[in-house]
């Protein structure tokens, strides 16, 4: 687990600050910008986003920016591609403009004085379910699990006033302004021009499409009203927020006061939970039968915490206008209206890339040229390139910079066994035009060990099929394999996607893998088969080292940063663990796996009906290791966005 504490460096601390408190995060790696390192430190941006990159050690391999990652794939299997994405992100589709893409999503609402309808973990659905929140300050209502987005509100106490958001180093604010105005700001500066806006893949309207009260005020918060709309450029959430102006019946027209209510829809865990981030509202359970008012297990932002960089005090404005600070005043608002007087805007204008070059002296077709191999490596990494050799005075260290955290953060797949043959984008593209991947979730026979009814065998029943031709995978044990405490129940499947076999520590058992047409023996040579082996990792200590050697593949596949120590022998390519592994970090889906998992995975390029794996646990241990594997091409592909 990493503890990340989000404090900017100073180069960013006049760009967006963060939370300062602690969050723990699940993986020790992410692809998206992080704004996380400690104040002492001193980054370029480059470095900055590439700051919880995997700190293994990575061969140097420059040549592929040139290419661009991944257009050999596309070029190859456009359609297949495109597939693969579609099923790994899902068929739900949400956002203001309907194409972020999400196997299923969850909202956090709230509305009126706020009354909040949903959080991420109570899905409130009926009318008058919701709970109140009364707790005035600066809050933030969620956050992304991998750190690629925030946002903010300020709740004057009955009302919410502001809402700030930042995508990677975009920020967006959206200020009440008064009963049918509202401000908008991106990166420090009022927003020009007509709606909608659209900076790279962020969609700004607006506009909204589905903020609403539960049918609880009879508001005017229909789509077309005032409002807005945001897209998250990373397709994980989006945002919908409207300006309540309307008026409840029988309430001398209370609600006619110009605060804003917000509905957030994500992609399921893509956001943090309450046990890694105390601060975000959207993380606590709430029910109609307990409601907290001020009592709120959250805790305030800090003012220089405080994403409202543009609108500054600002964002809180209207708490001394219509919306009014909390009723009952004293206590309860005095921490509030004390960050909301600390709120300062921030200089956002040195980080303009032409500004920057300016100062420096450099002609921006200049810093084009140095870093014009990074233009299409994907993310931000040319525009970072720019800034940073102008920032940099034109030192060619800033673009050897730039190309080191490239490859740090989209490790590309290379060839256990080089030659003129191996092309890992063939191999990937293959396996999915020929439909080569696996299912393992049907276990027809498991009795490896002996000590079971039928075959000493584990079958995979209707494994794979092909050209109209069902087959089944057959795994039987070469050697005299006493299985010891890897009893056959530790056996079998992780779902439909990955196989598991368990192995003794101290250990060493080679078995043969075998196609066969299924419900018989009968030997049948698949297409464009890509077996994987995942998790390679091994205990403490140097103990437990986890070994897969495959024999009778034509070749192998890891990323060019693995963590995997490589050897061969003829036509036996083995890989061995240089890394401790907990269960934690175990992948659950060849094709969703971090950039951790696929430095721990190797895949072999299969083309016969069966081939040889002898897998090693080397020292002994009570408990035997899991290996599992797959029927998919995995690392052979490039990491898609």
């Amino acid at each position: 687990m990493a503890y990340i504490q989000q404090k900017v460096v100073p180069l960013v601390l006049s760009m967006v600050s963060m939370s300062s408190k602690c969050v723990v995060v699940a993986n020790e790696q992410f692809d998206s910008d992080h704004f996380l390192l400690r104040e002492e430190d001193t980054f370029s941006l480059l470095q900055l986003r590439s700051a919880m990159a995997s700190t293994a050690n990575v061969a140097t391999n420059s040549s592929r920016l040139f290419d661009a990652p991944g257009s050999r794939e596309r070029q190859q299997c456009p359609h297949e591609i495109e597939a693969e994405l579609a099923a790994r992100r899902g068929d739900l589709h949400f956002g203001c403009q309907g194409t972020l893409r999400a196997k299923s999503t969850k909202e956090c609402s709230f509305w009126g004085e706020p009354h909040m309808s949903h959080s991420w973990v109570t899905q409130q659905e009926h009318k008058g379910e919701f709970d109140v929140l009364y707790k005035p300050g600066l809050f933030r209502m969620a956050a992304a699990k991998d750190g690629s987005w925030e946002i903010q509100i300020f709740n004057c106490g009955r009302y919410v006033s502001a809402l700030a958001a930042r995508f990677g180093k975009d920020v967006i604010e959206v200020v009440s302004q008064g009963v049918g105005s509202i401000g908008y700001y991106l990166n420090g500066k009022i927003m020009q021009g007509g709606f909608p806006q659209q900076l790279g893949k962020l969609f700004i309207d607006s506009t909204h499409r589905k903020a609403r009260d539960n049918g609880q005020s009879g508001a005017s918060m229909k789509a077309g009203s005032r409002g807005a709309c945001i897209d998250d450029p990373g397709s994980q959430i989006y945002i919908d927020i409207s300006q309540q102006t309307g008026l409840v019946a029988g309430r001398g027209g209370e609600m006619q006061r110009g605060n804003l209510n917000v509905l957030l829809e994500a992609a399921t865990d893509s956001y943090t939970t309450n046990a890694t981030d105390s601060y975000s509202l959207c993380n606590v359970e709430f029910s109609k039968d307990s409601r907290k008012y001020y009592d709120w297990p959250v805790d305030r932002v800090s003012a220089e915490d405080s994403l409202f960089i543009g609108s500054g005090n600002r964002a809180c404005t209207q708490c001394a206008g219509n919306l009014g600070w909390s009723p009952h005043g004293g206590l309860h608002d005095a921490e509030a209206r004390a960050t909301c007087a600390s709120m300062q805007q921030v200089d956002f204008n040195k980080f303009d890339l032409e500004r920057m070059c300016k100062e420096a002296g450099i002609d921006l077709a200049n810093a084009e040229g140095a870093c014009v191999h990074l233009q299409n490596a994907g993310g931000d990494f040319y525009s970072d390139c720019k800034f940073d050799f102008c920032a940099e005075q034109g030192s060619p260290d800033a673009v050897a910079n730039a190309e080191e955290e490239e490859h740090a953060e989209n490790p590309q797949p290379i060839c256990a066994i080089a030659d003129d043959a191996c092309d890992p984008a063939a191999a990937c593209c293959s396996a999915l035009k020929d439909q080569a991947i696996m299912n393992f979730g049907s276990v027809t026979q498991n009795n490896l060990c002996g000590d079971g009814a039928g075959a000493r065998e584990l079958r995979y029943g209707s494994v794979l099929t092909q050209k109209g031709q069902v087959m089944d995978l057959v795994v039987t044990p070469l050697d005299d394999y006493d299985c010891a405490r890897a009893v056959n129940t530790k056996n079998g499947n992780r779902g439909d996607a990955l196989g598991v076999i368990a192995i003794q520590s101290g250990m060493e058992v080679s078995f043969n893998f075998q196609f066969v047409s299924s419900g018989t023996d009968n030997p049948i040579t698949p297409t464009s088969v890509m077996f994987s082996f995942l998790d390679i990792d091994q205990g403490k200590n140097n103990k437990q080292r986890e070994s897969v050697e495959v024999c009778g593949a034509v070749n192998a596949f890891v990323t060019d940063n693995s963590e995997l120590e490589q050897s061969s022998d003829g036509d036996c390519i083995k890989f061995t663990s240089t890394t401790h592994g907990t269960g934690q970090d175990n992948p659950d889906d060849p094709e969703s796996m971090s950039g951790t998992q696929r430095a721990r995975t190797v895949a072999y390029q299969v083309a016969a009906s069966s081939f040889t794996a002898t897998l090693g646990v080397s020292k002994k241990a009570n408990k035997p290791r899991k290996f599992m594997f797959a029927g998919n091409p995995s690392v052979a592909c490039v990491l898609q966005a």
